[in-house]
């Protein structure tokens, strides 16, 4: 019986509920992107396996740092990653945060004063 936390022969899982979307479905099969064990089955989701899961923000099929979607499947602070399994790209534009924006707004805006300036003092 399907959700009574013992595993039958027709069971790939049983959490003892069937509630999907935790890694065991209401049929009592191993979600994808999940791995289960025991009983009643524990369920987690697994890093490396090319789907992304809830908890994941990138799954490149790999656990290797260093190419865009780290071991915890995550993205990786430069890179850019999309799709399943993901493909990563270094990101050529680094984000600008809070400061660093004002601070660019900042140099823009004395910039095209000083041209301002300048075309000013020409006409005179």
């Amino acid at each position: 019986v399907c959700g009574d936390g013992i595993i039958s022969t027709s069971e790939g899982c049983d959490d003892g509920g069937t509630t999907p979307g935790d890694g065991c479905d209401a049929l009592c099969q191993i979600e994808s992107g999940w791995s289960c064990g025991g009983e009643p089955s524990i369920c987690g989701e697994v890093c490396g396996d090319g789907i992304i899961s809830t908890s994941e923000g990138c799954d490149d099929g790999g656990t290797a740092p260093g190419d865009g979607c780290d071991a915890l499947c995550e993205t990786e602070s430069g890179w850019i990653c999309s799709g399943e399994p993901s493909l990563c790209a270094s990101n050529p534009v680094p984000a600008l945060g809070r400061w660093s924006s004002g601070i660019l707004l900042l140099a823009l805006i004395a910039i095209a004063r000083s041209r301002y300036a300048g075309r000013r003092d020409a006409r005179s």
